[in-house]
């Protein structure tokens, strides 16, 4: 049992995953056994019958357009069937058609053999490839990226099987027709094996599919190669199968060639040689399937995977140039094999699995079928064409396979970093429009709605309406502006108020809907009466300018809604109150004027306000006290910070003294700063982060990065304001900076879960509001990891991530854990990595534990907690200790008596009076 166990870590495959893994594996096994076997036949036959000339590349151009019209075919089939239905249905098909061909070699006419080669190239890719499609529907994006070496490595020996076994059964003309009957019978296995991994079900992956994309109808083949043209993603993975492909049909034309040259007019030795050599390369792709592509592709990302074949190809090609000989093309031919059907082909196919909108099975079907043989064909036709210039055609040949493998390594560069887009874009939320849009008048065609929501009982869509009414219903020409000095002297005379210097008189007729705006200077809002005096200013102003004038010329303060109008629209209006006047308004406010006068002092910025301002910031009345100290923020003057930081602590005044101290700006970090590290009122220093992440300097972030290992809230607050400063302005610190905060993080993430891993058994209420309390902590932990990430990941990937890895959708859930694994390096990826792509949290908590010598011991675990827990969490750990009565653990309670916090020491104290502790 311990060697299984120890294989299926080897393997990275879970014991629940082994049945349907091993039936698909069977399929790849002895899908690409027959691809060897019917390999090493047609090539035997073709070249040892027809011989090589230039009638063979022009066979891979008619391969290309069959293959074109084999996609159409096959694409109406799976309008009408199911796709299982449609496989089993073709390799019945593909039986048939092989006893006719064993049929027709009793003729020994040259077109069988043309015709058995042209049957073999779509033999060839049509059966791995519905393997393939199959494999989509089963695993998800992690599931593939571990389980898809898996069923390569079964292709990769089965092909190393066919091609051996066709070896050694090749020592007639016979023998090769026997081998065909052979193909049929494995490809009646494969009919079983296809009916069976249906019937054991599809994965969490399908299920995810369906759920992102609905049940939608299957898509044309003009919308999906439009899908095609219109991605990046899409294109650039079209690129490199068409390139590659065209190398490969080069360097197999290259190898063919050579072959015939060597054993011309012999095709038991061909089919020796072909089926011994083929083995071979299917050999050593397995043994680097299983030792080298998961960690090529898990180390170094499915770039690296994609660029390995292309760059040992340059290499080939080199040598081809410079020496010529037969083994320097069958070496190329054996690095072209080895590490395309390994570490190329699984990075290849893992491209597909990030396409999340329903179309993979039909992309995957036109660029397999379709553009790969396109590629064939435009192989076949550089051969041709480089194979006629003069000189040695060999050299020309490689020089020119030399170029598209350069082409080939360009793209596999572009798509490594186009795949982690892709990732990112399956999982960004694309938050709605808003409903509430500016409404444009061309015609006044939304007028009537517009009057409508003046009679809401929503004071915002009363405003709403208002605004929109003076926006668009009132043009600039409308309004003409003439000085009035008269007026205005005698009032700057009499009262030391200077009201509007000029009078607006309108020219165009008074709107319809002006009586209904009229009533709203009554309203109960006192924002929507100041708006609709506004809007009456502008459209009435013989009538409501006097008014205004009236009120602020008065021995008396003016009533609410002047005062209203005066703090939100004085300015608009040109209205400039005299100090004398403001301050004599002051001394007569009550409760509900002060508030107003606060505010518009506040406006004003001017220095004789300060007195009353301190005043009312000291009033016993909340909401003046609040109005005046935001006010008094505006000032900035260094004398009214201690007052404004006393602020903080009280619940009902700290957004407005937070917003006071914001406005002193970058001067005030080091002050807050030092609060922050060392002060003694820990409700002011939680404060503190969010004032610090208003301010746009290095030093406030210097000082919320050293607030990450703080008390939980201050570090929580301080990580928010980091992310916040992060999205605003950036950060000039790196990944180095808060890695260490983050481990922290990590580390706490794994103490946590082993606790509420060893609560499971056992226990009553006591024990359950502390599994309660861990579990919110695991949340919170697990909030904190992905900021922490977000600090100095691309800005968004962690983001995106977060909200795929907490949500519902397995698919979404699977691209995010990749996207993670594609980001992060090093120690952190060592240790975050087991967090999120733990199959289940004992398998998390194991990681845990060896990462970190955690303790599997509960007691030890509990006493380890109580000394290092947040206050909260004592507290429920006290009451557990107590109710299930651990001795063991009274030194810790004695000790959380005398915590700095007091509700902990209250717990504890209760704990110990309860056990008999005086």
């Amino acid at each position: 049992m311990q060697l299984a166990d120890k294989v299926l870590e080897l393997l990275r495959i879970r014991r629940e995953e082994l049945p349907l893994a091993s039936l698909v594996t069977a399929y790849f096994f002895l899908a690409m056994a027959s691809v060897s076997l019917v390999k090493s036949v047609q090539n035997a036959f073709y070249l040892g019958r027809v011989g090589f000339d230039w009638r063979l590349p022009l066979l891979y151009v008619v391969l290309a357009a069959i293959s074109g019209l084999g996609v159409l075919l096959y694409r109406h089939l799976a309008q009408r069937h199911s796709r299982v239905a449609i496989t089993g249905a073709t390799l019945v098909v593909l039986i048939a058609s092989l006893g006719g061909f064993v049929f027709l070699f009793q003729s020994g006419s040259p077109w069988v053999y043309t015709a058995f080669y042209l049957w073999g190239g779509i033999f060839s890719v049509l059966v791995p490839t519905q393997g393939w499609m199959l494999a989509y529907q089963l695993y998800a994006t992690r599931r593939a990226k571990r389980i898809f070496g898996i069923l390569g490595t079964g292709g990769i020996l089965g092909g190393a099987s066919g091609g051996y076994y066709a070896a050694w059964v090749a020592s007639s003309e016979l023998a090769a027709q026997q081998l065909l009957a052979h193909v049929a019978v494995i490809l009646a296995m494969m009919v079983v094996l296809i009916v069976a991994s249906s019937r054991m079900g599809l994965s969490e992956a399908q299920g995810a599919r369906l759920e992102q994309n609905g049940d939608s109808p299957p898509e044309g083949i003009r919308s999906s190669l439009r899908f095609i043209r219109q991605s990046p993603y899409l294109s650039y993975l079209a690129g490199i199968i068409l390139v590659s492909a065209a190398v490969t049909t080069v360097v197999d034309l290259l190898y063919k060639n050579a072959l015939e040259d060597r054993f011309a007019g012999s095709p038991g030795e061909i089919t020796q040689f072909f089926g011994g050599l083929l083995g071979t390369i299917f050999l050593f792709s397995a043994l680097f399937q299983l030792l080298g592509t998961n960690r090529v592709i898990r180390r170094l990302g499915i770039g690296a995977g994609l660029l390995a074949l292309p760059l040992a190809l340059l290499g080939a090609n080199v040598l081809v140039i410079v020496v010529g000989a037969f083994w320097t093309v069958v070496g190329m031919k054996i690095a072209d094999g080895c590490l395309r059907s390994s570490l190329h082909r699984t990075s290849v196919e893992l491209l597909y699995v990030p396409i999340t909108d329903g179309r993979t099975l039909t992309v995957k079907g036109i660029l397999d079928l379709a553009v790969f043989r396109l590629g064939d064909g435009l192989g076949a036709a550089v051969f041709l064409g480089l194979a006629a210039l003069p000189g040695s055609s060999l050299h020309w040949v490689a020089a020119g396979t030399l170029l598209l493998t350069l082409a080939w390594g360009a793209l596999s560069w572009l798509i490594g970093g186009e795949y982690v887009q892709v990732l990112r874009r399956s999982l960004e939320v694309r938050p709605t429009r808003s409903a509430r849009r500016a409404l444009e008048f061309p015609e006044r065609v939304a007028e009537r709605t517009l009057l409508d929501a003046l009679g809401s009982d929503r004071p915002a869509k009363v405003r709403f309406a208002l605004r929109q009414l003076m926006e668009h219903a009132i043009r600039p020409e409308d309004i003409r502006f003439q000085e009035d000095f008269s007026d205005g002297s005698e009032l700057s005379q009499s009262d030391e108020v200077v009201m509007p210097h000029f009078a607006a008189t309108r020219r165009a007729p008074l709107p319809p809907w002006i009586d209904a705006v009229t009533p709203l200077l009554e309203h109960d809002d006192p924002d929507v009466a100041a708006t609709a005096l506004q809007l009456l200013m502008l459209l009435r102003p013989e009538e409501y300018q006097p008014r205004l004038e009236r009120q602020c010329s008065g021995r008396g303060i003016p009533d609410q809604l002047c005062l209203h109008y005066l703090e939100r629209f004085g300015a608009e209006m040109g209205a400039e109150l005299s100090t004398k006047t403001m301050l004599r308004w002051a001394l007569q406010a009550n409760a509900e004027q002060a508030p107003i006068l606060a505010r518009l002092m506040g406006k004003l910025g001017r220095r004789e306000f300060l007195a009353p301002l301190l005043d009312w910031a000291r009033d016993d009345d909340r909401e003046t006290a609040r109005c005046a100290l935001r006010a008094l923020g505006r000032y900035r003057d260094p004398s009214h910070l201690n007052l404004l930081l006393d602020a903080l602590e009280p619940l009902w005044s700290r957004p407005a003294a937070r917003e006071a101290l914001v406005a002193y700006g970058p001067s005030i970090v080091p002050k807050l700063a030092e609060i922050l590290l060392k002060g003694d009122n820990l409700e002011v220093r939680r404060e503190i982060p969010k004032v610090l992440s208003e301010l746009r300097s290095e030093a406030s972030v210097e000082a919320l990065m050293s607030a990450l290992c703080l008390d939980p809230i201050i570090s929580y607050r301080a990580l928010k304001g980091l992310n916040k400063m992060r999205a605003n302005w950036g950060l000039p610190f790196g990944e180095r900076s808060f890695s260490p905060a983050l481990q922290t993080w990590v580390r706490e993430y794994y103490e946590l879960l082993n606790l509420d891993i060893l609560l499971e058994d056992g226990g009553g209420r006591a024990r359950r509001l502390v599994r309660k309390a861990v579990r919110e902590r695991l949340d919170r932990c697990t909030e904190k990891i992905f900021r922490g990430l977000e600090l100095f990941l691309p800005p968004g990937d962690a983001y995106f991530s977060y909200l795929g890895f907490t949500g519902e959708a397995p698919g979404l859930k699977e691209n995010a854990i990749e996207l993670i694994d594609l980001r992060i390096r090093g120690e952190l990826r060592e240790t975050i990595l087991p967090i999120v792509t733990g199959y289940n949290q004992r398998e998390v908590v194991e990681s845990g534990r060896e990462l970190y010598q955690l303790p599997s011991d509960l007691d030890r675990v509990l006493s380890d907690v109580l000394f290092l827990a947040d206050p909260w969490l004592k507290c429920c750990i006290i009451a557990a200790v107590r109710a299930e009565g651990k001795e063991s653990l009274r030194p810790r309670v004695l000790q959380a008596g005398e915590d700095v916090n007091p509700l902990v020491r209250e717990t504890a104290q209760w704990a110990l009076e309860t056990w008999g502790v005086s």
